[in-house]
């Protein structure tokens, strides 16, 4: 069980933590407001057993995925041809970085499937 902290000023922000924001010291704006937890049955149904640290790993990484979504820390790339057409497009990448990598690695893959199918057609049109 993890303590759940709220910083809700101008904007939500979300941690693992009981204390106020350090943007916040008075605590105004921001404290405590819930828990996350796992029972131990649970932890042992999904990871097997002692696995406590895991299970603590998980409910932060959640916490923090929510928090980008709370911050609005969520995005999609589209990739277009030299037409302007879209060849692929996917939404819903928590973190920009995240969605860089994600988009530049399948645009390597439509690249690679252009370029393969271009030397399939200069073959067959060869015959």
């Amino acid at each position: 069980m993890l303590p759940l902290a709220l910083l809700d000023h101008s904007g939500l922000s979300m941690w693992v933590g009981s204390e106020a924001s350090p943007f916040d010291p008075g605590g105004w704006d921001s404290g405590q407001v819930g828990w996350t937890y796992a029972t131990k049955e649970m932890i042992v149904k999904e990871y097997g057993k002692n696995k406590r640290k895991l299970a603590e790993k998980v409910l932060r990484g959640e916490v923090e995925t929510f928090d980008q979504y709370l911050k609005g820390d969520v995005y999609g790339y589209i990739i277009q041809n030299s037409d302007g057409e879209t060849v692929d497009s996917c939404w819903g990448f928590y973190g920009y970085e995240y969605c860089i990598e994600e988009g530049k690695s399948m645009l390597k893959h439509e690249v690679e499937y252009y370029n393969k199918e271009e030397k399939m057609a200069e073959r067959y049109m060869a015959l």
